[in-house]
């Protein structure tokens, strides 16, 4: 709850779910992630846990610890889910390389303009 306009903070599927992956990354409780995000319900990460299907089993492998999906969750994981996350990184993979091209551009004006080496030499500190 937000004291000074009395409403409840909400966050982010995307929020939600970065929240939950440092969490099952392991290397982090649940309080510390609540206070380093400033979450004041302290039941939430447990809430988006169950929200996004991960259950409570644990799978120690070696060093590495894994987490499974709870058998509803992978029975309703929606594939418009994947298609919607494929395009919208399409989508930002190509504005990417439009901004990286525009950068190129502009490195080569400048050097032909100023006759200056503007890019550095591979292999150099």
């Amino acid at each position: 709850m937000n004291n000074k306009t009395g409403l409840r903070k909400r966050f982010t599927k995307e929020f939600r779910h970065l929240v939950v992956k440092e969490y099952l990354k392991g290397g982090i409780t649940q309080v510390a992630l609540l206070k380093k995000y400033q979450i004041k319900n302290v039941s939430a990460i447990s809430k988006w846990r169950r929200e996004f299907g991960y259950s409570d089993e644990v799978i120690n492998f070696t060093d590495d610890t894994f987490y499974q999906m709870s058998k509803k969750s992978q029975e309703n994981f929606d594939s418009a889910d994947l298609h919607e996350d494929n395009s919208s990184l399409e989508k930002e993979n190509e504005d990417l390389r439009l901004q990286l091209e525009y950068y190129k551009r502009v490195i080569r004006q400048a050097e032909e303009r100023f006759k200056i080496r503007i890019e550095k030499k591979s292999g150099t500190k």
